[in-house]
């Protein structure tokens, strides 16, 4: 936007945070700026659940890393620095029913029923993957190919595979090495030896930062326009002038989307006639859709904030206990819990109704926890977010960069 005139007009498509956090910058520059969201409020993965009188949920799960410098200086900015709790947390992982706790290299030795050589390769691995700098260079290999030739198959098929598989499916053995350290010492800096993360969240959700920012858009002269589908863009002689949107048109000088890499293709299909490598490299991207029930319960269901399922017949893959995060009383004394998983195609991700997931989720949670029975069950709710994870495999970043 460097050499664009601030009097133009400018158009940002997909009201999530992104497309929030662009427009509010924007307009600290000086651009005129409308925001487009399809749904019927701001805030897209960060909407919320109304569950008592002006008390809210997320209706997906969130936290924020320490190190996450910009987000977190973005959020003193607006003045909501008080709103966020922080609190060391366990995290573990289901095996055989059983939770069992990750908090410490010594904890990993013991969850897993590995051979002693197999102990020393896998702690000596996670050890020097901390003080790995130039992760990048790893995407020519997958994860698979690292863990095996550093610590032999053993690793790979008791810790590694179960994890990922339940994240990426079938694309498990392809994920890139890069993405793997990148995580891994994403999570590492959380860490203190012997504890738990130490992870940030909203006391009263999410939507505070939503409705903070979005009143700031307002005040500066934005405009958010809400149920407000783009369905085709105004183009000629490849530059942009304007788009449609449920039926009438907008002109407009400059634009930005936010929305998932293969909705922006679709919304330039028309143009995309001479498919240049760029466009062919993003195509190539495979993605996963999330698909997360949110459980209200009156009681506990454990002492972890997060655990893994290690269960190919679990229908997720990860539980999120956030009100171990977080505070049941600013829930209104509610025990809210996550229950997630990726699905390979949209099919999958509408195939079956809310009541199908959620009794089928429950029915497994209880295999795991049997203290929990249907009256302790308040409400539930089934949120389905279409392109939600890129796949990342081996090569990923060299085809989206070159």
């Amino acid at each position: 936007m460097r050499n664009c005139d601030q009097n133009q007009g400018v158009a940002i498509i997909g009201g999530g945070i992104i497309g929030l956090f662009a427009g509010y910058l924007l307009l600290e520059k000086g651009y005129q700026v409308t925001i487009f969201e399809k749904e019927s409020a701001a805030g897209e993965n960060l909407s919320s659940l109304k569950i008592g009188d002006n008390v809210y949920v997320d209706r997906l799960y969130h936290h924020i890393f320490p190190q996450n410098r910009v987000l977190l200086s973005f959020i003193s900015e607006l003045g909501l620095a008080d709103e966020l709790v922080w609190r060391k947390n366990q995290t573990g992982i289901v095996i055989n029913d059983r939770p069992l706790l990750l908090n410490s290299f010594s904890d990993l030795l013991k969850s897993y029923d590995l051979s002693l050589t197999g102990k020393y390769k896998y702690m000596i691995f996670l050890l020097r993957s901390l003080y790995v700098r130039n992760w990048k260079k790893f995407d020519k290999i997958s994860v698979h190919q690292l863990i095996e030739n550093n610590c032999g198959a053993e690793i790979w098929k008791k810790v590694f595979h179960p994890v990922l598989k339940g994240k990426f499916h079938d694309s498990a053995s392809s994920i890139s090495a890069a993405w793997f350290y990148k995580k891994l010492q994403q999570r590492a800096k959380c860490r203190t030896i012997g504890s738990g993360e130490r992870l940030g969240a909203f006391k009263k959700s999410s939507k505070v930062l939503v409705d903070r920012l979005s009143g700031k858009i307002r005040e500066k002269g934005g405009t958010i326009l809400t149920g407000s589908r783009v369905e085709k863009l105004k183009i000629k002689n490849q530059r942009f002038y304007g788009l449609s949107v449920n039926g009438k048109n907008y002109d407009f000088d400059r634009l930005i989307i936010t929305t998932p890499i293969p909705e922006i293709i679709n919304l330039f299909s028309s143009e995309l006639t001479n498919i240049n490598d760029e466009v062919t490299s993003l195509k190539s991207i495979e993605y996963a859709h999330s698909l997360c029930t949110l459980v209200r319960l009156k009681k506990e269901l454990s002492g972890f904030y997060w655990l893994f399922v290690r269960d190919e017949q679990s229908p997720f893959f990860l539980i999120v206990e956030h009100t171990n995060l977080i505070k049941s009383e600013t829930c209104n004394d509610e025990h809210v819990v996550y229950l997630a998983r990726y699905v390979t195609s949209c099919e999958e991700l509408y195939s079956k109704s809310d009541k199908e997931i959620f009794d089928n989720d429950f029915c497994h949670l209880q295999e795991i926890f049997s203290h929990i029975s249907n009256k302790d069950i308040i409400n539930y709710s089934v949120t389905r977010i279409p392109y939600a994870q890129p796949i990342f495999k081996s090569a990923l970043l060299r085809a989206c960069c070159t």
